[in-house]
């Protein structure tokens, strides 16, 4: 990223009056990045966006309509409760399992958009009891471990998994919408342990052999009528539609924090940053009381020449602009004004923005209030976070 992209952002942010932390989304970017995925989804394909990754309705809305779908999954039951209003027409899958006393408490209106998502048959049994007790009327997605090992029903206790089916298939409370299989550890695994290749060909035998139980506890006809939901942001193009899998998630690599600094990622642009004001900058900056040492540590390059302080600080981002900038390593990490070490040619001025990029989006989305949208040229627009309570 140039010099000049971040010019024109800094002064986007001043024309626009914002001059606290904020959250940056590039809407071109964004848009380019939504086209790639589209490229990189195999056909036939269902695109489903994890909305923790991207928490705010407006936001949701243009990354759906991009992606020409209607399906969303949720992590949070507040957050629920917000899009089932906003996206009444919405499909939503839990991407984990929820207390059974925390599903109680939601109204009965959410449940012909949310699929549940049940991991054990403990769990199975307890929203049992609740729907038979309450009258309700719950569609529920099974998780199938596929080599994350995380939880869910898996094929060393296979009688679990179809006991689990034929009391879906027979209870009049519960429905079986599909299964859900999670599989992020293919990428991320080490080189060490073993290659994508095949902990990806694992994680497809593991599903496929689900799918077959799915089969032939339900029937064929029964079975093909199920969304088998897999993929994260990280794997959603290796699956070439051959498998089971109707349907990929996504969300985070549309706007690509550092953690999706990938090689299978490289044709995505960053669309996130933080924009952090500078409040002061100092020249040889010095440790308190220490004159003599901190004199000593610049000479031997382990203190800079010119740092800087900054409205806010200690966000789970990493400085991208200006090159060079680095976190202070002497004075450590402080949500207040926290200090960043600079070249020693550095410009930076207070007035100014030191700009980074997330290493993730979910929570640290939700930490600057509304969300400006930069057109590459101008804020056009501020979008509104999800209510971390309702």
């Amino acid at each position: 990223m140039s010099e000049v992209y971040f010019q024109r952002l800094q002064a986007a942010l001043i024309a626009a009056g914002r001059h606290l932390p904020t959250l940056v989304v590039d809407t071109e970017r964004l848009t380019a990045n939504m086209a790639a995925v589209r490229r990189m989804t195999a056909p036939g394909l269902a695109l489903r966006v994890v909305e923790k990754s991207l928490p705010a309705p407006d936001l949701l809305r243009q990354v759906m309509a991009g992606l020409d779908t209607n399906r969303l999954m949720s992590f949070h039951l507040p957050f629920v409760r917000q899009t089932v209003a906003v996206f009444p027409e919405a499909d939503i899958l839990l991407g984990k399992p929820m207390p059974v006393g925390a599903v109680a408490g939601v109204s009965p209106a959410l449940d012909a958009q949310v699929n549940w998502l049940i991991d054990s048959p403990e769990r199975l049994a307890e929203y049992g009891a609740l729907a038979a007790q309450s009258g309700r009327s719950l569609r529920i997605c099974l998780e199938v471990d596929i080599g994350l090992h995380r939880g869910g029903f898996t094929l060393e206790r296979a009688g679990d998994f179809t006991a689990a089916l034929t009391r879906l298939r027979d209870d009049p409370n519960l429905h079986l919408t599909g299964l859900m299989g999670y599989e992020p550890h293919i990428a991320r695994l080490p080189r060490a342990i073993t290659s994508p290749a095949r902990a990806l060909d694992a994680a497809r035998a593991a599903y496929a052999r689900f799918h077959a139980l799915a089969v032939q506890t339900l029937g064929a006809q029964a079975a093909a009528t199920l969304i088998y939901n897999t993929g994260g942001s990280s794997t959603f193009m290796l699956y070439d539609g051959s498998g089971p899998g109707t349907e990929v998630a996504l969300a985070s690599a549309l706007v690509k924090p550092t953690d999706f600094d990938l090689p299978a990622l490289e044709a995505l642009q960053a669309a996130a940053f933080i924009a952090a004001p500078v409040l002061k900058t100092v020249e040889r900056p010095e440790i308190p009381m220490a004159r003599e040492l901190s004199r000593v540590l610049r000479l031997l390059g382990r203190s800079p020449q010119r740092a800087c302080f900054i409205y806010g600080g200690n966000w789970l981002a990493d400085p991208c602009h200006p090159a060079g900038a680095r976190r202070s390593a002497l004075f450590g990490h402080s949500s207040n004004q926290e200090m960043y070490d600079l070249p020693t040619d550095s410009g930076l001025k207070p007035g100014d923005f030191l700009f980074f990029r997330p290493r993730q989006s979910e929570a640290l989305f939700l930490q600057f209030g509304d969300i400006a949208a930069f057109d590459g040229t101008a804020i056009t627009d501020w979008w509104p976070v999800w209510h971390e309570t309702h």
